[in-house]
């Protein structure tokens, strides 16, 4: 399942490979019947679709995801962690601000409540972190920023890492500091 989104990322290259383990992983889950199985697939292949720019497919694919994983799934935050966060993703790729702003705030408040230290850093940087932007709240994204990241390791770098320089640099370019934002990616 998880081959489904590397594909992604090779692009219109790799697309109609990506789109062949898609159905053939798809027989597997309709002779398994197995959710999680059916849950993986359904999110790698949204993930495909997020990392090709067709975001209003990855959106419905990755909703359908998310569903599973929390209706049929135990032992799944991790999996719908990442769904919220390409979703959200898509939300901002397809100016669904709104959706956006209501969506970021009510996964995070679900991942905290529940424990989820991985959601609740997850939901604070990168792109979900644009909520406070819209807002027009530079010093709230800021503030999310850094508690996310204090808990999160300062060993080795880590796509969180990249995240959060991706959500910095978004708050200095929104609050007109460009020379910050540069300084931050050189």
């Amino acid at each position: 399942a998880y081959e489904i989104g590397y594909l992604g990322l090779g692009g219109h290259s790799t697309w109609e490979r990506a789109m062949e383990v898609t159905r053939l992983a798809r027989t597997l889950c309709e002779e398994t019947k197995n959710p999680q199985l059916d849950g993986l697939v359904t999110a790698n292949e949204g993930i495909a679709y997020y990392l090709n720019g067709k975001f209003q497919r990855a959106v419905a694919i990755l909703e359908h995801a998310r569903e599973i994983f929390v209706t049929q799934c135990t032992g799944s935050a991790w999996e719908i962690d990442t769904i919220q966060f390409f979703t959200i993703s898509c939300y901002a790729q397809l100016g669904m601000l709104q959706r956006l702003c209501e969506d970021a705030p009510r996964f995070l408040r679900d991942a905290l409540d529940r424990g989820d230290f991985y959601g609740s850093v997850l939901l604070r940087v990168g792109i979900p972190n644009m909520r406070w932007l819209v807002r027009d709240d530079v010093t709230a994204a800021r503030e999310e920023i850094a508690a996310a990241m204090s808990q999160w390791s300062k060993r080795g770098f880590h796509v969180e890492h990249f995240y959060e320089r991706l959500a910095l640099v978004q708050a200095d370019l929104y609050g007109g500091d460009a020379t910050a934002a540069r300084a931050r990616i050189l």
